[in-house]
């Protein structure tokens, strides 16, 4: 399966306030959390692939951010060559590794890591570049500081 999911969640903390990341984290965890139950796994079953996923995102994103990787990656084949390094390999293999180590016995092993980390590099290829000019503009489009105020309010 192609797991685009994860190359978009990377995209938007990329692109969106840090103030605002904690937001779209529980956003995106919540999201894969009810994917997995929507497509009829265990609600322990999709669980085990919140943590792979979001580190996947996290990962890139950082990457993306730290190494400047998301800027001007289109001008040169090797600007492009470790933005793809950067964000849609390592990180896929770092989150395909922790998912497969956190499915246990349960797990078919080797066939279900190559699956995973062929859908989850395909989904990273496919969303990242594409999102760098489209979320930016989606994101710009959202009011940040009046999501950002709004607090759980706890009581009455």
């Amino acid at each position: 399966m192609l797991w685009f999911a994860g190359g978009f969640a990377a995209a938007m903390l990329v692109s969106a306030p840090r103030a605002a990341a904690a937001y779209l984290l529980v956003c995106i965890d919540t999201a894969s959390l009810l994917a997995g139950t929507i497509v009829g796994d265990t609600l322990a079953a999709s669980a085990r692939f919140v943590i792979p996923n979001m580190l996947e995102s996290v990962l890139a994103a950082a990457l993306a951010i730290r190494g400047g990787a998301h800027l001007r990656f289109e001008q040169s084949p090797e600007r492009f060559l470790r933005f793809v390094l950067a964000t849609c390999v390592l990180p896929p293999l770092a989150g395909t590794t922790c998912g497969a180590l956190l499915q246990g016995d349960s797990s078919p092993g080797w066939s279900l890591w190559l699956a995973w980390l062929a859908g989850s590099v395909i989904g990273m290829l496919a969303m990242l570049p594409l999102a760098r000019a489209g979320v930016p503009r989606f994101l710009a489009a959202l009011n940040w500081r009046r999501m950002h105020s709004v607090r759980p309010r706890c009581g009455t």
